[in-house]
């Protein structure tokens, strides 16, 4: 049996509330400004939760993210989605927010997930620093008594 930790569900409401409220702050602002924004924000939480299991998390949060900018750039374009002035193709990547000077929103499955590798026995570094400390301790003590 294999215990697989994920990102809580509340704490992915909470990056989900936190991103909505920067796009609602940012209603009248130009794209790259919420982009620069933004991005700091995805690339934290996501490196925070790149050791865990969450592809399935960033994936969600990408398509959640996606439907929020969606709907700030109909707010903006009174109505209408102009999908020409605010999602290019950048590389393989169809769909990508990104301002005309090539300035674009990082997603979450962006992120490279990272597997944590158990360290067996002596194998650690910080294992042979404390062996040889504590070897010392002992060495030193006795060398004091008479």
């Amino acid at each position: 049996m294999n215990t697989l930790i994920k990102p809580s569900k509340k704490k992915v409401k909470a990056h989900l509330k936190h991103i909505g409220d920067e796009i609602d702050a940012h209603k009248t602002a130009p794209q790259a400004a919420l982009i620069s924004k933004l991005n700091p924000i995805i690339r934290g939480w996501s490196n925070y939760y790149s050791t865990v299991v969450s592809k399935k998390t960033f994936s969600k949060l990408d398509k959640l993210v996606y439907e929020k900018l969606r709907a700030w750039a109909n707010r903006r374009g009174q109505g209408r989605i102009n999908k020409d002035k605010y999602w290019r193709t950048v590389g393989n990547r169809k769909w990508c927010f990104c301002t005309e000077d090539g300035m674009e929103l990082i997603t979450h499955a962006s992120t490279p997930i990272i597997r944590h590798t158990k360290v067996k026995g002596e194998a650690s570094a910080t294992f042979n620093l404390i062996k040889s400390i504590h070897h010392a301790h002992i060495f030193d003590n006795s060398m004091a008594l008479p």
